[in-house]
């Protein structure tokens, strides 16, 4: 009963049980419950304390609160829990300013401590099939701010080059299913061949966990391949399919 008095903007709800005897029934008891709601609370302004790359409005709406609605606990410890899932923070607190004093309208302070969002990394090497090749990457975890991540990838070797722009969705649609949209660019010939294979397309991919065990996904690949000749082969007398 307290919880569900205090979803509605009373927080300061008190409830308590007195049991009275049926007459001539010993069995029997009469339960009376005593509700206080207390005094109504409302919500009032959400602030951030420090300085955030993440845009004000990005919170706003994984907090999914309004200034004016009815304050509720569960709903704030529910944001809380949500904002910490956001890979953009390494540590979430919502702080109070107004509730222990019973004040009608409560500000929140969100105390976050946000990851360095950008992101670099290098690497090559050698192998037997590729040859000597380098590859690197560069990227945004939190991309202008709108908790999304976008990155650049690419890799050279003796026998092509690779290239990929990828962009992630976390949060599609405010649901808790993440989304990922690339295009990439590929030219590859093989050592010891005189055809080479030029390749580019696009791929999207859905990403939704169950549990912490369990999870599902959609992904979708479209690719157009052409083969170019460095050589003497004829495409034409080749049968393709």
């Amino acid at each position: 009963l307290a919880e569900l008095v205090s979803e509605q903007g009373y927080p300061h709800v008190t409830v308590n049980t007195r049991l009275m005897p049926v007459a001539d029934q010993q069995d029997r008891v009469t339960v009376i419950y005593e509700i206080d709601d207390g005094p109504y609370v409302q919500l009032g302004q959400v602030y951030t304390d420090g300085y955030f790359k993440t845009r004000p409005r990005v919170l706003r709406k994984t907090l999914k609160t309004e200034t004016g609605a009815p304050f509720s606990l569960t709903q704030m410890v529910q944001a809380q829990r949500d904002l910490r899932d956001m890979e953009i923070f390494s540590q979430v607190s919502l702080k109070t300013m107004g509730l222990k004093e019973a004040r009608e309208t409560v500000h929140v302070v969100v105390d976050a401590e946000e990851k360095p969002p950008y992101f670099f990394e290098a690497g090559g090497g050698y192998e037997t099939d590729k040859g000597f090749f380098g590859r690197g990457r560069v990227g945004d975890r939190n991309l202008f701010g709108l908790n999304k991540s976008g990155w650049l990838s690419g890799e050279v070797s003796e026998i092509g080059y690779h290239g990929e722009l990828g962009l992630t969705e976390p949060r599609l649609l405010g649901s808790h299913v993440k989304a990922t949209a690339g295009a990439f660019v590929d030219r590859e010939q093989q050592f010891n061949q005189d055809f080479g294979v030029h390749s580019y397309g696009t791929t999207l991919s859905l990403h939704y966990e169950l549990n912490r065990r369990l999870s599902t996904g959609l992904g979708v690949r479209y690719e157009s391949r052409d083969q170019f000749s460095r050589g003497t082969v004829d495409f034409s007398q080749l049968n393709m399919w």
